[in-house]
């Protein structure tokens, strides 16, 4: 009975891969390398966002504590502003002991 060998079967002999493995082979690394680094990118901005939140909310957290005290020691409140139909830009915080604290608010450079 003859047989015979199919066209795609390589020789004994020789070893190595395909032009067609090779091109399919890069180019699904490619897309692998793609996609890792792209989720890198998403943690590593992630990562940085968190980090300046987390520095916002800690600045925010002292200057409500350091308004707190000022406000805690008040035995005057005083509320200012530019004419009778602006809104409020300050206020006025005195002390029993005559010390006061005055919280302006500028509204063209959003500050406090």
């Amino acid at each position: 009975m003859p047989t015979t060998t199919p066209a795609f079967k390589r020789a004994a002999g020789i070893r190595g891969f395909t032009l067609f493995e090779v091109l399919a082979s890069t180019a699904l690394s490619g897309i692998i390398m793609v996609a890792v680094l792209s989720s890198v990118l998403v943690i590593a901005r992630s990562g940085y966002l968190l980090n300046n939140y987390s520095d916002m909310e800690q600045q925010a957290r002292t200057a409500l504590e350091t308004f707190a005290v000022d406000a805690r020691m008040t035995e005057v409140v005083t509320w200012g502003r530019a004419n009778d139909t602006a809104p409020l830009t300050s206020l006025r915080l005195q002390a029993v002991d005559g010390t006061a604290v005055t919280y302006n608010y500028d509204s063209s450079s959003g500050t406090l």
